[in-house]
């Protein structure tokens, strides 16, 4: 909802390594990362009512998918192209000539988890827009 503070998961992964979040994933490992992240997942969750942006692995641990029950999840459905014209020189964990394969193997995961999809597709005001409108099928 509006006027509830904003969390950027990797912002605070991040600030607790005290590295940015590519050089905090090769040094943990994805395991440790995934751990860490969903334990800070079920603690914000379990806070008051926030808007989290995670990182697009936040799902694919049973502890991830069981913290975000805490949450209306959202999941931002972007097309492989887009998202690689976003994403792309960021230095984004995992963004590598595999990661199609990966963002394949995730949609169904995604679809599961989330409680509203919104095409994300677009301008990011008309994203925006579109996430703080009414509910959207799966």
């Amino acid at each position: 909802g509006r006027g509830v503070p904003f969390l950027d998961l990797d912002a605070l992964i991040s600030q607790q390594s005290g590295q940015p979040i590519g050089a905090t994933f090769s040094s943990w490992g994805e395991t440790r990362f995934r751990a860490v992240e969903a334990d800070l997942l079920d603690t914000i969750g379990q806070g008051e009512a926030c808007v989290v942006a995670t990182g697009g692995g936040a799902p694919v641990t049973p502890a991830g998918r069981d913290a975000l029950q805490h949450f209306e999840t959202l999941w931002l459905d972007v097309s492989f192209e887009r998202a690689s014209e976003r994403v792309d020189g960021t230095g984004r964990p995992l963004w590598d000539d595999d990661v199609r394969r990966l963002y394949e193997s995730r949609r169904d995961t995604y679809a599961a988890v989330a409680n509203r999809r919104v095409d994300a597709d677009g301008p990011v005001a008309a994203v925006v827009a579109a996430c703080l409108e009414g509910p959207v099928d799966v």
